[in-house]
């Protein structure tokens, strides 16, 4: 609804909806909502064009081709923090 400029109409909206009643209700759903007046949809997501491949245990997956392996670390268990040397 509409209230062309005049916020007070707002004032008399609750009287409104209050004096709503079961009956009213019901007559309404009687009018709106049959059977014949409906629109059933099934909406079905396309099939993906091909299923991701999981990997068979956590760690598995390979790398991708295009990342160079990490170095190894170097150092001795001797040091405190374990060094690894980057290029």
């Amino acid at each position: 609804w509409l209230y062309h400029g005049d916020p007070r109409l707002l004032l008399g909206e609750l009287e409104r909806w209050n004096a709503v009643t079961v009956e009213d209700v019901r007559n309404a759903a009687a009018t709106w909502l049959r059977p014949d007046n409906r629109v059933v949809l099934d909406v079905v997501p396309a099939a993906p064009a091909e299923p991701p491949q999981a990997p068979d245990a956590p760690g598995d997956t390979p790398p991708p081709d295009d990342l160079p392996a990490p170095e190894p670390p170097t150092g001795t268990l001797d040091d405190a923090e374990p060094v690894t040397e980057l290029p």
